[in-house]
């Protein structure tokens, strides 16, 4: 109660007083009248007035005080209960030490996850409870709290009773009474699973360096040229093998456009940006540069998981030196394939020269067989096949008697007989040649018939290869177009009507068709 309403009581109970006893005298004692006991009081009447003002004053006071104290002690019940709520439901660890090191109190959340009992606390101290390996840590902060001081924050490692650790963090301060410390007072925390996590995420750390640095490793030591690059092409990474590739420091390399170094020569190879954005480069595709370099390059974008562009990777892989032995190689191949065919031509027109009559006959029997093979689309790698086969398809007559080829009159059944031979003798003669072996069949079936009555074994239809179909009516109408000692060149026109007459008997209807077509056009 402040001064101004205790000044106001005390006015009013004067007031009250005063007016109760000047009202009550002059009934009771018959002395005087209300004004005179209001206005004009004794001294006796004065005195009393005022020891009843006292009397009263002082009740209120005492009536007050205990309401204030009545207020205080329920206000420290209150505090006591939910200091006591918390104590025994908080999960932290609370406790109190003596300055002994013995223990004074400890809440439940300390005696549950400790393990240790009511009477277990009055055998042992807190040192007891702590692990060696932080006992002498503790003891000094234990040392410093009992000076006074303090202490946030501190790890230990505490011991429960069946041996396992429990590593907590807490703060510890001290409680004085008269300047004079009783105990200490301490909040502890059980931060196992965060110690534990801890350890395994600086494990991870420890893993991922060391990843990092063998990947870097690998990196930098890799032979191939490896670069990453923004959406816009920009060099974002390189390893040292593109540094010293390009003969530049790293540090101008980053930010440079990659086509800054790789600028592709579109006539060889196409150009290598284009097939960066339209995603071609996804696997290894070759590519020259104006430069004369060979690369194999593959480019790979890389997405997050939400599929947005992060970056891409350039792997270029110098072969510059193997496509240049590549190149080498093909152009003494190719040599070799020119020797091989202008040999072949030395011998067949060795061959052909044997007679007059048979003169420049199996370079023309090339030539059409070469044409009709076009017009009914044969690939490239079997009409070559042809082509050698008609230019050594009577590589046999060699083994033929001279006189045969020259003879003026038509060949005796015996003559024609040992003519006949010539396909068997022609296969036997390149069989040795690996390189000929795919052409034997056309060389030893070039005389056989659609109707069976060919040789040397009789075959029809499509047990011919088409090949040899083909050589077939290229060198009977080359026959039938040229003189020979016996008769002159019907003509041209005789050989196409032969060529109607006798297809689907004697020759492919296809292959005739293909020809005639050829023909009429030229």
């Amino acid at each position: 109660m402040n001064k101004r309403k205790v000044m106001w009581l005390v006015i009013k109970l004067l007031i009250a007083v005063w007016v109760i006893d000047s009202i009550v005298d002059p009934l009771i004692f018959e002395e005087g009248t209300f004004i005179s006991h209001l206005l004009t009081p004794s001294a006796h009447e004065v005195f009393v007035r005022l020891l009843l003002i006292g009397i009263l004053l002082f009740a209120v006071y005492n009536r007050t005080l205990l309401a204030k104290q009545k207020a205080v002690q329920h206000t420290a019940q209150e505090s006591e209960e939910r200091y006591r709520t918390l104590f025994e439901n908080a999960h932290d660890m609370i406790q109190s030490v003596a300055p002994d090191g013995s223990f004074i109190f400890v809440n439940p959340s300390w005696i549950k996850k400790l393990g240790y009992t009511q009477e277990d606390l009055k055998t042992i101290t807190m040192f007891d409870i702590i692990h060696p390996d932080c006992r002498d840590h503790c003891t000094a902060a234990f040392k410093r709290v009992m000076s006074g001081e303090a202490v946030n924050n501190i790890e230990a490692t505490f011991i429960s009773k069946n041996g396992r650790k429990i590593e907590v963090e807490g703060n510890v301060n001290v409680r004085s009474v008269d300047g004079k410390v009783i105990a200490t007072q301490g909040i502890f925390r059980d931060i196992t699973r965060r110690k534990k996590a801890e350890g395994q995420l600086a494990g991870l750390l420890k893993d991922v360096t060391r990843a990092k640095t063998e990947w870097e490793i690998t990196f930098n030591n890799s032979m191939e040229i490896i670069i990453l690059l923004d959406k816009d092409l920009n060099i974002i990474k390189h390893n040292k093998r593109f540094a010293d590739f390009v003969e530049l420091p790293p540090q101008e390399l980053l930010g440079r456009k990659c086509y800054d170094f790789f600028t592709c020569n579109p006539t060889e190879t196409g150009h290598c940006l284009g097939k960066i954005h339209d995603g071609e480069l996804r696997e290894w595709t070759e590519v020259k540069t104006n430069s004369g370099h060979w690369f194999y390059i593959s480019h790979c974008p890389i997405f997050d998981e939400n599929g947005k562009f992060l970056h891409s990777i350039v792997i270029a892989s110098d072969v510059t030196s193997l496509k240049n032995t590549q190149q080498r190689l093909q152009d003494s191949e190719e040599e070799l394939d020119s020797l091989f065919v202008n040999f072949v031509k030395a011998m067949v027109n060795a061959l052909d020269a044997k007679s007059p009559w048979t003169k420049g006959h199996s370079e023309r029997v090339a030539g059409y067989a070469e044409q009709i093979a076009k017009e009914m689309g044969l690939e490239d790698e079997k009409i070559i096949l042809l082509r050698l086969a008609s230019l050594l398809h009577d590589i046999g007559k060699i083994g033929t008697y001279d006189y045969l080829l020259d003879k003026p009159e038509s060949l005796t059944e015996e003559e024609f007989e040992a003519v006949k031979k010539h396909p068997d003798q022609g296969t036997a003669i390149l069989k040795g040649v690996k390189q000929l072996k795919d052409i034997l069949p056309l060389i030893r079936y070039h005389h056989e018939r659609i109707d069976g009555k060919g040789y040397p074994e009789g075959l029809k239809g499509e047990e011919i290869p088409l090949c040899a179909r083909i050589l077939h009516v290229a060198d009977s109408f080359d026959s039938m177009t040229a003189d020979r000692p016996y008769r002159s060149s019907p003509g041209k026109e005789y050989a196409i009507s032969e060529l109607k007459r006798c297809n689907g008997t004697r020759f492919d209807t296809r292959v005739v068709e293909a020809f005639l077509k050829i023909l009429s056009n030229s």
